[in-house]
């Protein structure tokens, strides 16, 4: 399985990137400087099932 790193993930576009990717099955390590904002991303769900 692949890997990619996200930088900048609580800015709209880096958030919709590791969407992308995680619908494609990648492992995703997410980076962003703001880490309360992150806390919160990290526990919404990035891949739905269609």
């Amino acid at each position: 399985m692949s890997s990619i790193l996200v930088i900048g993930v609580n800015s709209d576009i880096g958030y919709a990137t590791s969407k992308i990717f995680a619908q494609n099955k990648y492992n995703i390590h997410l980076v962003s400087r703001n880490t309360y904002q992150l806390e919160i991303k990290k526990h919404q769900p990035l891949y739905y099932w269609i």
